[in-house]
């Protein structure tokens, strides 16, 4: 079963209408109050990124330019390419992006949120996906995302 990686999954959900970033509960979990990537383009490069402070704009730049090169991929090679190794026009962004995920993952225990959605609701992710006739793993957290708080199924 095709699968993507939630820093990947995360990016794909991004390119239309910047979910989940834009959702309440969303900011209030991961307590970053829309795109991460987001910046003032009149900003010196140095500055502090408006959405994650832990990010200058310079780097929020180099993670907008991989985003950008993600989202014209098909879904097929977003996964290979967010997880790639290699020297790049992309490599900063990749490795500041994979590197907040990480530490997202943890900090806002993204896992155990959705975890804890999906058990409340006395479900799994198989069960999610065959009942809303999907494969991949983006499109499941599209839907946990869409409708965190209260999740509906």
């Amino acid at each position: 079963m095709p699968t993507s990686t939630l820093s990947s999954a995360l990016l794909l959900l991004s390119n239309s209408e910047e979910l989940p970033w834009a959702t309440a509960p969303w900011q209030s979990i991961t307590k970053v109050a829309g795109l991460p990537w987001f910046f003032d383009a009149n900003a010196a490069d140095e500055s502090p990124a408006p959405n994650y402070a832990c990010w200058t704009v310079g780097i929020a730049k180099t993670v907008k330019t991989f985003v950008e090169t993600i989202w014209t991929l098909p879904e097929a090679d977003q996964d290979k390419y967010t997880s790639a190794r290699k020297a790049d026009n992309d490599m900063a962004g990749r490795s500041a992006w994979n590197r907040f995920i990480k530490d997202a993952k943890i900090s806002a225990s993204i896992n155990k949120v959705i975890n804890n959605v999906l058990t409340q609701h006395e479900r799994n992710p198989y069960q999610v996906m065959a009942q809303h006739e999907t494969c991949t793993v983006s499109e499941l957290v599209k839907l946990v995302h869409i409708d965190l708080i209260p999740f509906t199924i």
